[in-house]
């Protein structure tokens, strides 16, 4: 007998990786919308699960036992780390912010300064927009 397999299985033949390519905005009438489904070898993103930064930071998001003031400020750029190996993750100050994280609401204003690159380490940012200026 013949192995017959459903359009869209949950189990691909040959170990494959079934992925959907959709090249039609998702506003667009369900009708027109454009996909293919690909089947790869190796799918195309792979990555290991989330872990927290270990040991201390400079990066903060709680603003509660903070006192605002009015007077003006100016930011001059941190120096260049004393130590070797501060990446970026270690090398980013919270220099002032309000708001909370947990309401979606506020604003927080950081600085880096960094002496080597984040070999095998990545930064996810996933409670607001994260604009790193040069």
């Amino acid at each position: 007998m013949k192995k017959t397999y459903a359009l869209f299985a949950q189990v691909c033949p040959h170990g494959l990786y079934a992925e959907q390519l959709s090249g039609t905005a998702f506003t667009a009438p369900r009708v027109t919308n454009k996909r293919s489904w690909l089947y790869r070898i190796r799918p195309s993103v792979i990555h290991r699960p989330f872990e927290k930064v270990k040991g201390e930071t400079n990066f903060t998001n709680n603003f509660a036992g903070l006192e605002p003031t009015p007077n003006q400020y100016r930011w001059n750029p941190f120096p260049f780390p004393k130590k070797e190996g501060v990446d970026f993750i270690q090398g980013l100050y919270t220099i002032c912010g309000g708001g909370d994280v947990v309401s979606r609401s506020g604003l927080a204003i950081h600085q880096y300064s960094c002496n080597e690159s984040m070999t095998g380490k990545a930064m996810y940012n996933s409670d607001g927009d994260f604009l790193i200026g040069m």
